[in-house]
């Protein structure tokens, strides 16, 4: 999966056209963004002391997180944008140095997902030759995401999904 995601990063990174800074050919009221990264869970599960951050972030707890979005300006100074965001988070006791923690035994994993759209006003207008852009120029954002998470563990070769045990404590 993970070579899969790379060379298909490379092909359309290859097939993307090149932003000049010079050329009108086109107009600039859209924009095209997407990337590849990683996520990583910090909390309860298998957590070392905060003076052990260094050492947590060497583990190999990371996962995979991808972003697609678009922006299109409607003005000089007015924008909308979207974004979806799709990443991974798991953790197991099983993975933590403390006896006791091990012992307890508790593990989750979970793809979660995020959809956003954000409008965006800018002080000072965004003209299409970026050399003559002002360097320095204030923005104005505000919007909406909606956010999707179901951390699910196995027990016993069964599969559940934790949401429905309530183990975060609501209602408290």
């Amino acid at each position: 999966m993970k070579k899969l995601l790379f060379f298909a990063f490379i092909l359309l990174s290859l097939q993307g056209i090149a932003q000049s800074f010079f050329s009108m050919q086109r107009p600039r009221n859209t924009a095209v963004s997407g990337g590849i990264g990683s996520s990583m869970y910090f909390g309860e599960l298998s957590s070392p002391a905060p003076m052990d951050a260094f050492k947590y972030l060497a583990n190999n707890r990371k996962r995979y997180s991808i972003v697609f979005g678009g922006e299109y300006f409607f003005l000089q100074r007015l924008s909308l944008r979207s974004e979806l965001t799709v990443f991974r988070l798991s953790e197991a006791d099983a993975n933590s140095e403390n006896d006791e923690i091990r012992d307890r035994n508790l593990s989750f994993r979970s793809t979660n997902g995020e959809l956003n759209l954000t409008g965006s006003v800018s002080l000072l207008p965004l003209t299409q030759r970026f050399d003559r852009r002002s360097r320095i120029n204030i923005h104005a954002f505000g919007g909406v995401a909606l956010f999707t998470m179901k951390p699910r563990t196995t027990l016993d070769g069964k599969s559940y999904t934790l949401r429905q045990f309530r183990t975060e404590g609501q209602d408290q």
